[in-house]
C-alpha cells in the first residue's frame, strides 16, 4: 500500500480522499481506487494544481487541509495513518467526524491509540 503511494507521489499525484473504502484487495494484489479528489503538483513550486484546496473525507483529513492550506503531500501520509490505524483496530481514529463543521477536532485532540494497540500486537505479529 505504501508503495502504491509512494509511486503516486513519485509521479507528482496527490490522491487526496485515502482511506479504506478506496483500498481494494483481491487476487492480484492491491489497488488504488478513486481519484476523484486527486490533484497534480508542479514541479516548479510545490502547489497544487488548481484553486480547490478543501478535498477528501472528513475523518481522514489533515488539520492543514481542515485549515483550508494546500493540500500536498504530507495530507496523504496523513490519511493512510488514519487508515491503518483503522485497519490495527476496527475503528476509524475519529468516528463521530462526518460534519465538516467539525473537523476542527481532528487537530484540536490528541488520540491515544497505544493503550488500545498493547493488547492487540498478537494480531499484528
Amino acid at each position: 500500500m505504501v508503495r502504491g503511494f509512494n509511486y503516486l507521489h513519485l509521479n507528482g499525484v496527490v490522491h487526496g480522499d485515502i482511506k479504506g473504502q478506496n483500498i481494494l484487495i483481491g487476487e492480484d494484489g492491491l489497488k488504488i481506487a478513486d481519484f476523484g479528489c486527486s490533484k497534480l503538483i508542479h514541479d516548479d513550486d510545490d502547489s497544487v494544481a488548481g484553486k480547490s484546496r478543501f478535498f477528501g473525507t472528513s475523518a481522514y483529513m489533515a488539520p492543514e487541509v481542515s485549515r483550508d492550506e494546500e493540500q500536498e503531500f504530507a495530507a496523504d501520509i496523513w490519511s493512510l495513518g488514519c487508515t491503518v490505524i483503522e485497519m490495527a483496530t476496527g475503528f476509524s481514529p475519529w468516528p463521530e467526524i462526518h460534519d465538516p463543521g467539525l473537523i476542527q477536532n481532528i487537530w484540536a485532540s490528541q488520540v491515544d491509540y497505544v493503550t488500545y494497540l498493547k493488547g492487540q500486537t498478537k494480531l499484528i505479529t
